[in-house]
């Protein structure tokens, strides 16, 4: 049979001719063919509309032969002996009983400490903020009323000073800030020398003043005033208005220009904000980018009155 010979020829060439497999070699004698037995007629088997099974099925499984291996040599070295009895073949400890007081439960982590509860000053209430912000607005209103005032006095309110003059190409004078500037003829002024020829008169300037307005001489002579509207502002913190732009200078550009409702300082014993809000800028502040802007500028980063 094909098969039969295909079994006979692998076995032929992964083993060793053996002396009884050679051709001079004597064959045994045919043993004596056994007796037919008589078997009792059986039925045929029924029809059924399976398929006939493969005649491979029939066939017994040949046992595979060692590839490469030469009977009686050493064995060749495997990765596999290196490595280590397997995890899951090892044995397996008893759980321990429940009520063994040998074993000692883990201890559960700490809590994280809580935070230490805000005992700073009393944040200011929100009828004070409303009665600085109306004293604020009533400063502004009041200085640039008075601005306007000595600005349209042309030489003769607080604020104008000597104008530094220069000359451009065209010999044309202008002041030296290039703000506007305005002549004041005075007769009692001394006389200024511009130039002079051997054949012609001495020239001179103009007996009188030229004059600029200044917005910082205005700015110190309205402060000095201390005018009703910043008396005002001062009764808010307790105090009068010389002592209060002395202990906090940054209270003027507060009261010059746009700003937040709590901004600025906040009264002796109070707080600007909540222990929330407080706690929100010392986390602002602590930002090495931030304290580090805040320095470029000139100013210091505040130091943190919360616990963060």
């Amino acid at each position: 049979m094909p098969i039969e010979m295909s079994r006979y020829m692998s076995r032929e060439l992964l083993e060793p001719p053996e002396p009884e497999d050679h051709a001079d070699a004597a064959l045994p004698a045919p043993s004596p063919a056994a007796a037919p037995v008589a078997t009792p007629a059986t039925a045929a088997p029924a029809p059924t509309n399976e398929p006939p099974a493969s005649l491979l099925m029939r066939l017994p499984a040949a046992p595979l032969a060692p590839a490469y291996v030469v009977a009686g040599g050493p064995r060749a070295r495997s990765i596999l002996d290196d490595l280590g009895e397997p995890a899951l073949r090892r044995p397996i400890a008893a759980p321990a009983a429940a009520n063994d007081a040998s074993i000692v439960a883990p201890t559960p982590p700490a809590a994280p400490p809580a935070a230490a509860p805000y005992v700073g000053e009393r944040p200011v209430d929100a009828a004070w903020l409303a009665e600085r912000e109306t004293a604020l607005k009533g400063v502004r209103a009041d200085y640039e009323a008075q601005r306007a005032a000595a600005q349209a006095s042309t030489g003769t309110g607080p604020g104008w000073i000597p104008a530094t003059l220069v000359t451009d190409e065209s010999g044309q004078t202008r002041s030296a800030s290039g703000a506007p500037t305005v002549f004041i003829a005075d007769p009692g002024a001394a006389p200024q020398l511009i130039g002079w020829n051997e054949s012609s008169p001495v020239y001179g300037a103009p007996a009188g003043r030229t004059l600029e307005f200044n917005e910082e001489a205005f700015a110190a002579s309205y402060r000095a005033q201390a005018g009703a509207p910043l008396q005002t502002l001062a009764r808010s913190y307790g105090t009068d208005a010389a002592t209060l732009l002395a202990q906090h200078p940054g209270l003027w550009t507060l009261a010059t220009q746009d700003h937040a409702l709590n901004a600025g300082p906040a009264p002796a014993g109070r707080a600007m904000g909540d222990a929330g809000q407080l706690a929100m800028l010392d986390l602002y502040m602590a930002d090495p980018q931030i304290a580090a802007l805040i320095q470029r500028y000139g100013g210091n980063a505040a130091p943190a009155t919360s616990g963060i």
